[in-house]
């Protein structure tokens, strides 16, 4: 009869789908996999509201190997290989078999979204090991809160990292429970695979030993042995596997170098410099505790003290703790030691910055502790509680903010962007801020202590995720207006900057010639560059810098473009057009020029300028001395400079007032009065009135100089441009008629 087949066998009755979705278990990966659609559908509507990368040069390198990948299958940035940083650039290749820089644009930030959200599936299955259903989801709904994926919409190796490092610290946990074999493999193998989605993770094989050691200990405390030694002996035993394949991994790559030659420090690729000394301790100190109280700070500090105080639960002798909180404590007390250690130290001697963007691996961890806290019945033993709630609290109230809250939070520390915000909404400025982080800090200290716990057992999770959700609004809004002003530094309307791509059609070269320094806006090349497939060339005439392109040289007497690079000679050789800054006319025919910052050229051979220009900023403002260099003239003939002058009107009328202008127009290497003689006019320029200033050239090259005087600034005139302003400038040549 069928009603004594055994259960699952072949003719009993499947369960309803009523009964199956009622069942924890499954409700759970059922909520888990809505929220996380949700998520990923809210990201994908708004991701269009970065409207370009910011993040540079991160962004530009990312893009340019992913399309080198694409179009040579070669990891290469202006014209060099590139040292191995990340596979990142090869997973979103593909996206560049969009037609249009838009479409690929779009389509990378989608693949972003969906990667980085691929993190809840460690979460979630990590949580299920550790608390109940329920608070599994609720750790997964937190996670996808995380301002973090803000990061999603750049292009970034933190979309793939973030998911490739949290499975790799959940196997390291699973191994931990039960080493065996298989499951030591995995661990190893999951962190080699989060190090090659970002170098920063080779510090987990690191962590994985200290985790070991750190399991093998709290499983002494939990159930103390007759010897401690020997218990630790054979505890550490068990994990001979994964340590003698790390071990014999460093010993065989150590090996391989001595024999092949060059440095084992060749592994760490583009970071390479980071091995050397210069780590003074007092600094490394400072960083590390700063980095410790943000790290706090960036989940709302309830989860730091969560995970005090089940830590120190689980080191009481006979702790009632199970074996997969025990591995859960050990992989989280290793990864935050070594990572905060890792990132204060970088901070220390190569940024001088809080490096939030290298350690929010940690989220996860912290908002697990908070769940497990929440699961076991919210203990708060006095002693434990008191020391969990002030430490964070007082590190946090602690920070010297007049000096952490600037420019580079907005891309390197999401969670002090609305501090930001809040310093420039009060008129004490920096003073409101600090009185309104110490008051929430003590806030949040007070509710953990003392909430009654059926209260805290939802509030707290409430006001970390409110928390997520208003620090995420205020970074998606900063970086958003980032977004905007680097679109913006080719002076052309959004839907145009592939201008240069749509004027030269399919198959042409572009070479880009950039006398933008590094500390000047070199968003104007690397926007351009990003837009416009077309350009395969920087040639850079600042100061040497891989970011601003290949190294080239201005005969200052012919105006000819040269280098002693050979890559350089054959780009020369071989392009068709070259789009340079304001300020750089080329020889040739110009094409496009949109929106007044760059001009795109059709140019003549051997390539060279026709004019250059240092003191004029692109949108065609002076500063207080402009020196301009003209190499051609048509036919090479004499003829009138015309100088069209303008003090404009800004702010009120008055503020900007007069200038004394002097130009000056010297013959180039040929002495005074062989060619024509020096000339030189003076004039007074009012205030919102134009003038012109003509003045008899003779054959090219020649040079001239204008002076202003007084300058200012748009600051002092209430316009809000710190730049130091002359007049605005323009200037055209007319060849004389007939001449020879």
């Amino acid at each position: 009869m069928a009603s004594e087949l055994p259960h699952g066998s072949a003719g009993a009755r499947p369960a309803p789908l009523s009964r199956v979705v009622s069942r924890p278990a499954t409700a759970s990966w059922l909520l888990v996999a809505g929220l996380t659609l949700l998520a990923i559908v809210i990201r994908l509507a708004v991701r269009h509201r970065i409207l370009a990368p910011w993040i540079m040069g991160d962004e530009l390198i990312y893009s340019s190997l992913a399309r080198s990948f694409h179009d040579h299958r070669e990891l290469v940035f202006h014209q060099r290989d590139w040292p191995f940083a990340s596979i990142y650039p090869i997973v979103i290749s593909p996206a560049w078999r969009a037609a249009s820089m838009a479409d690929v644009y779009s389509i990378v930030k989608a693949m972003n979204i969906v990667l980085m959200s691929l993190v809840v599936v460690p979460v979630h299955l990590w949580a299920r090991r550790l608390v109940s259903p329920s608070l599994a989801v609720v750790v997964v709904a937190l996670t996808l809160m995380l301002p973090v994926f803000v990061y999603a919409n750049s292009i970034m190796t933190e979309s793939l990292a973030f998911p490739a490092v949290i499975l790799a610290l959940y196997a390291i946990a699973c191994a931990l429970e039960r080493p065996t074999i298989l499951r030591q493999l995995l661990a190893v193998g999951a962190i080699v695979f989060a190090s090659t989605t970002r170098l920063q993770a080779l510090v987990l094989f690191i962590v994985l030993p200290t985790a070991i050691l750190l399991k093998v200990l709290l499983d002494a405390r939990a159930d103390p042995p007759a010897q401690l030694g020997r218990f630790l002996v054979r505890g550490v035993r068990r994990f001979a596997v994964a340590l003698g394949v790390i071990v014999g991994a460093a010993v065989a790559y150590v090996l391989l170098k001595a024999v092949r030659g060059g440095s084992v420090h060749e592994l760490l690729g583009q970071y390479r410099g980071i091995e050397n000394g210069g780590y003074p301790l007092g600094s490394v100190v400072r960083w590390i505790v700063l980095h410790a109280a943000e790290i706090s700070y960036s989940v709302a500090l309830v989860p730091a003290f969560a995970l005090i105080v089940v830590a120190g639960l689980a080191l009481r002798k006979g702790a009632a703790s199970t074996d997969a909180e025990r591995a859960f404590l050990a992989v989280t007390l290793a990864a935050t030691f070594w990572i905060v250690l890792q990132v204060g130290a970088f901070a220390s001697r190569f940024s001088g910055r809080i490096e939030e963007r290298n350690m929010f691996y940690l989220a996860p961890l912290l908002l697990l502790a908070l769940v497990v806290w929440i699961d076991r019945g919210l203990p708060r033993p006095s002693t434990l509680a008191a020391v969990a709630a002030l430490v964070p609290t007082g590190l946090l109230i602690m920070l010297p903010l007049e000096s952490l809250l600037n420019i580079s939070a907005t891309s390197d520390t999401f969670s002090f962007v609305p501090l930001m915000r809040v310093t420039s909404f009060f008129t004490s400025g920096l003073q409101a801020t600090r009185i309104l982080l110490g008051l929430g800090a003590i806030t949040m200290a007070l509710a953990f202590l003392l909430l009654p716990r059926r209260i805290a057992t939802f509030a707290l999770p409430a006001a970390v995720g409110l928390f997520f959700v208003l620090t995420s609004y205020s970074v998606l809004g900063t970086a958003r207006a980032q977004s905007f002003g680097a679109i913006s530094s080719q002076g052309v309307a959004q839907g145009d900057v592939s201008w240069i791509d749509e004027a030269v059609g399919p198959g042409a070269r572009v070479m880009f010639v950039n006398t933008i320094p590094i500390e000047a806006n070199p968003h104007t090349l690397w926007q351009a560059e990003f837009w416009n497939r077309s350009i395969d060339s920087v040639l850079n005439l600042t100061e040497h810098n891989t970011m601003l392109g290949r190294d080239g040289r201005l005969n200052t007497r012919t105006g000819r473009l040269t280098s002693t690079d050979p890559i350089v000679l054959d780009s020369l050789r071989r392009t068709d057009y070259v789009v340079a800054p304001a300020g750089i006319e080329m020889d040739g025919d110009q094409v496009a020029n949109p929106g007044g910052y760059l001009a795109l050229y059709r140019v003549n051979h051997p390539v060279r300028m026709a004019r250059n220009v240092t003191g004029q900023y692109l949108d065609g403002w002076t500063t207080g001395e402009v020196d301009a260099t003209r190499y051609t003239t048509p036919g090479q003939r004499p003829g009138v400079l015309i100088m069209r002058l303008l003090r404009p009107t800004l702010g009120a009328p008055g503020r900007v007032g007069p200038a004394h202008v002097t130009v000056q127009l010297t013959p180039v290497g040929r002495g005074r009065g062989r060619g024509g003689p020096v000339q030189q006019r003076s004039l007074e320029l009012r205030e919102g009135v134009p003038s012109v200033v003509a003045l008899p050239a003779p054959r090219p090259p020649f040079r001239t100089r204008l002076v202003v005087t007084p300058t200012f600034t748009g600051t002092q005139v209430g316009v809000g441009d710190p730049r130091t302003l002359g007049a605005r400038l323009s200037e055209r040549f007319v060849p004389e008629i007939g001449s020879p």
